[in-house]
C-alpha cells in the first residue's frame, strides 16, 4: 500500500539493525550499566555486527564478569572478533577471572576456542585437567591449539597421550606435537623419535632430529653414520652445520 518494493524492505530492515548495532556500541562507549537484559536478546542475533556489539558490550563494560554472554552463545566467532574481544579483556588485567572451565566443555566449538585463547593470552594454567579432556575433542582445531597450549605451558601429562595416540594424528597434528615433544622430551623417548624418522613429511623429521640431538647426541651420531635415507642425510648435515654439532 504504500508502494515499498522488496528491495526498500530490505534496506529498511539493514538500517533497523544497523542503528541497533550503533546503540550498543554507545551503550558500550559511554559505559551504560544495568541494560544487560536488553543487549542480551541480540548475543545469538542473525546480523553479525549486531551480535558483536552485544558482546563487546558485555566485555567492554563488565570486563571479566561480562563473559557470561558465553554460556548462552549458540553462533560462531570469527577470528576477528575474538581479537577484539581479547583486547577489551586486557583492559581489565586488575580484574579477578572467574573460572573459565566450564566454556571448555562447551557444546559450541566456537566458544571452546575463544576460551583457548584466554588460556594462551592470561596464562591460566589451572585449566590444565579441562585441556587434557580436549585432546580427543572431535574439532581438529580445538585438538592443535590445545597442543599448542600444553607446548607454551611445557606441561609433560600430554605427552603419553599423545604418543599413545600418535599413528591416528593429522599432519597438523604432528606439526604441533613434535613442537611440544622438542620441549619436554628427555633421553628416555630416544626410541619413539628413531622409530618415526621415517615420517613422509619433511618438516617431520626435521623436528624429530633436532630434538633428537638435544636428547642425545650419541644416537644421533650413531644414526649420522648408518642411514641410508637421503633426506635424513640432508637434514642432519644442515643441523650439524648450523647447530655446530
Amino acid at each position: 500500500k504504500i508502494g515499498l518494493d522488496k528491495y526498500d524492505i530490505i534496506k529498511l530492515n539493514s538500517n533497523k539493525w544497523n542503528s541497533i548495532a550503533l546503540g550498543i556500541r554507545d551503550l558500550r562507549f559511554f559505559k551504560i550499566e544495568g541494560t544487560q537484559n536488553s543487549v542480551s536478546k541480540f548475543i545469538n542475533h542473525p546480523r553479525e555486527e549486531v551480535r558483536r556489539e552485544a558482546h563487546l558490550y558485555f566485555i567492554g563494560v563488565l570486563g571479566f564478569k561480562g563473559l557470561d554472554f558465553l554460556d548462552d552463545l549458540t553462533r560462531p566467532l570469527s577470528e576477528w572478533d575474538q581479537i577484539q574481544l581479547l583486547g577489551q579483556l586486557k583492559k581489565f588485567d586488575d580484574q579477578e577471572m572467574p573460572n573459565i572451565n566450564r566454556w571448555l566443555k562447551s557444546k559450541n566449538d566456537y566458544v571452546i576456542l575463544f576460551t583457548l585463547n584466554i588460556v594462551f593470552n592470561f596464562n591460566r594454567i589451572e585449566t590444565k585437567d579441562e585441556l587434557l579432556v580436549l585432546l580427543n575433542h572431535s574439532n581438529e582445531i580445538v585438538r592443535i591449539k590445545t597442543i599448542e597450549l600444553f607446548s607454551k605451558f611445557e606441561f609433560e601429562e600430554a605427552k603419553s597421550i599423545l604418543i599413545e595416540k600418535y599413528t591416528s594424528l593429522s599432519i597438523k597434528e604432528k606439526y604441533a606435537f613434535w613442537t611440544y615433544f622438542n620441549k619436554i622430551a628427555t633421553i628416555d623417548d630416544t626410541s619413539f623419535i628413531l622409530k618415526h624418522l621415517e615420517e613422509a613429511d619433511f618438516e617431520v623429521k626435521h623436528i624429530a632430529l633436532k630434538t633428537l640431538v638435544s636428547i642425545n647426541k650419541e644416537e644421533f651420531k650413531l644414526l649420522e653414520n648408518t642411514t641410508n635415507d637421503e633426506t635424513l642425510k640432508k637434514i642432519i648435515h644442515f643441523i650439524n652445520h648450523n647447530y655446530g654439532y
